[in-house]
């Protein structure tokens, strides 16, 4: 994953990460993985060293449950009942259609583009090239718990205890705890692949081995290059992910280089190849964000969000109301269960890398907390659950491996229980549904959206000269073909804008002067009455009205409402008559 999404930096930056360009890099990386696993003495010496408890009738029963849950935990992410109607319908996942036909991620209106540089879409689009929006999920929700469940498996499978039914039990709860816990996924974009990658990180800094000599060094390179390309996937997936991911780098090799003094400068200088590689295999990431959305690294460069907007996610505090803020996350019942396994990581063979991602996890959410203080608890954890759950994993996971009892072991035991009360209810429900959903999808298979309304929007865009630029105000831009036309996603309403952006207070006038000197001639606009979700007016007039999100305890729709709400009623101004068609939901404006 973290070398696809490295060489996916690149194929974006450079505009070719077409549906034919992903599917050659995914037959490509199948053919690698038989090459190295199939390929050789080697590879089957490595197989016979890794296998773990052969003969073992004990193991045998994880195997069997474990492959159970991961397939039964993936199978909801091959329809569209979970996508979200105000994120992934209008915006996340016609980004990924945009990718797939045009090579490109330029979305020069949308906020959601300028807060990513795109990994997960790039992700998404390896699936999305053979697939539909239906399968949206099926990355971060299917596919994820799978690799999950390999990472989980290798990393208990390698403790020194004795392959017998006792240590077999203890693997099985440790991985269904990671397996079934309530991932507070709202959306398509990272989750799981954040806890997948930062375990991945964590494991891939386990390498290298000891010794000072050439054959070790090089091998001790090799890792820190692996380590920095992992981190830099990581970042790519989520804007917050990347300074976690730099700092995990950073406190791990400086953990190494004070613990071998005698050779700490090739401790720093693993790190710093590690640091360089990721530094290197983010550049083209954060290049093609600067050509959608004139910023490097969001929020810190606002790119084209209008300067006006940038306290949206911020709520007016004093330093102490701050703190107080940030405490008051902190000790949020849901972090704290997640932060608790820090006092596992002290034993010398894993303070290295137990303190790199438990600072890392911890600082990330403090600064988190610190910058969106707009943004409810609930909220929060979902922007933090991945570092923080990958953290207790590998506390939990290497503290129960190694088949001695402790206090340490005692701490763990207790975590993984609880782990499972909380979760398996609710995991029991998720499971049963998939199995409806099996049965659902061969008997009545869903379709992402009506065929009446698909030709709708065809129609919509057929009555629009070809090449010509839109602004797309629409719930499912992916029935649209960016290949055809210049398609902008609006995203929410005139906050995000290249220079010097919409003047949404001045009026229609304006705004459509401000169309016409981008090139932009045409607008498809809903109904925003009669809309769901992101362009839903009484939506938007609700949140308006309310200091707080009707549902989470958010406040940045109420410091959004009052720029998006003006803005619709420009589009419902400069949709005069004689300048717009109607196709069923959907409203061509022509501008000139």
């Amino acid at each position: 994953m973290g070398v696809t999404l490295a060489i996916g930096g690149l194929l974006v930056c450079l505009q070719i990460a077409t549906a034919t360009v992903l599917q050659v890099m995914v037959m490509a990386g199948l053919a690698m993985w038989l090459l190295i696993v199939y390929g050789g003495p080697r590879a089957k010496a490595a197989r016979a060293e890794h296998r773990v408890g052969r003969g073992v009738w004990g193991w045998k029963l994880p195997v069997i449950v474990l492959v159970v849950v991961a397939y039964l935990g993936s199978v909801g992410a091959t329809s569209s009942v979970d996508l979200n109607w105000s994120d992934d319908m209008p915006i996340y996942l016609p980004l990924v259609k945009r990718m797939v036909q045009t090579g490109n991620l330029n979305e020069p209106f949308s906020l959601r583009r300028l807060s990513s540089y795109g990994g997960q879409w790039l992700l998404q689009g390896e699936v999305m090239a053979v697939g539909t929006e239906s399968n949206g999920m099926l990355v971060d929700k299917g596919l994820s718990v799978v690799v999950l469940a390999g990472l989980m498996w290798g990393m208990m499978a390698e403790g020194r205890g004795k392959p017998g039914r006792g240590r077999a039990a203890v693997v099985l709860a440790v991985m269904l705890a990671g397996l079934l816990v309530d991932v507070p996924r709202v959306n398509t974009q990272s989750q799981m692949t954040g806890v997948v990658l930062f375990l991945g990180l964590l494991r891939t800094l386990m390498l290298g081995g000891g010794g000072a000599d050439r054959r070790i060094r090089i091998r001790r390179l090799s890792s820190a290059v692996m380590a920095g390309v992992v981190a830099a996937g990581l970042g790519s997936l989520r804007m917050n992910y990347a300074p976690v991911a730099g700092l995990v780098l950073v406190v791990a090799y400086g953990v190494r280089a004070w613990r071998n003094r005698g050779v700490w400068q090739l401790r720093l200088g693993e790190g710093a190849v590690a640091v360089g590689s990721m530094v290197v295999l983010v550049v083209p990431w954060a290049g093609a964000l600067w050509e959608s959305s004139r910023s490097l690294f969001y929020p810190a460069m606002l790119g084209n969000q209008r300067g006006e907007f940038s306290a949206m996610y911020a709520s007016a505090m004093t330093f102490g109301e701050k703190v107080a803020f940030v405490t008051g996350y902190l000790t949020y019942w849901k972090a704290v269960v997640l932060i608790v396994p820090v006092v596992l990581i002290w034993r010398r063979r894993f303070r290295g890398t137990g303190l790199a991602i438990y600072a890392g996890a911890i600082c990330g959410s403090l600064a988190v907390a610190w910058v969106f203080t707009a943004i409810s608890n609930a909220t929060l954890y979902r922007y933090t659950f991945p570092m923080l759950f990958a953290a207790a994993l590998y506390a939990i996971g290497l503290t129960l491996r190694s088949g001695r009892w402790s206090w340490r072991s005692t701490v763990a035991s207790a975590w993984v229980v609880m782990m499972l009360a909380l979760n398996v209810p609710a995991a029991w429900g998720n499971h049963a549904r998939s199995v409806e959903e099996m049965v659902t999808w061969n008997t009545k298979p869903r379709v992402f959206a009506p065929p009446r309304l698909v030709d709708q929007y065809v129609s919509a865009q057929q009555a629009i000269p070809a090449g010509e630029g839109v602004y797309a105000a629409v719930s499912l831009p992916s029935l649209l073909d960016f290949s055809r036309n210049r398609v902008f996603l609006a995203d929410e309403l005139g906050i995000v804008a290249p220079d010097p952006g919409i003047p949404v207070l001045s009026g229609p006038a304006a705004v459509r002067a401000y169309f016409l000197s981008k090139g932009i001639h045409y607008i498809l606009a809903v109904n925003f009455d009669e809309a769901a979700g992101l362009y839903s007016r009484p939506v938007y007039v609700a949140f308006r009205g309310h200091p707080e999100h009707l549902f989470m305890g958010d406040v940045i729709e109420h410091n959004l409402a009052p720029v998006v709400l003006k803005m619709e009623e420009n589009i419902d101004a400069l949709a005069m008559p004689e300048r717009t068609q109607v196709f069923g939901p959907v409203r061509v404006i022509k501008l000139d």
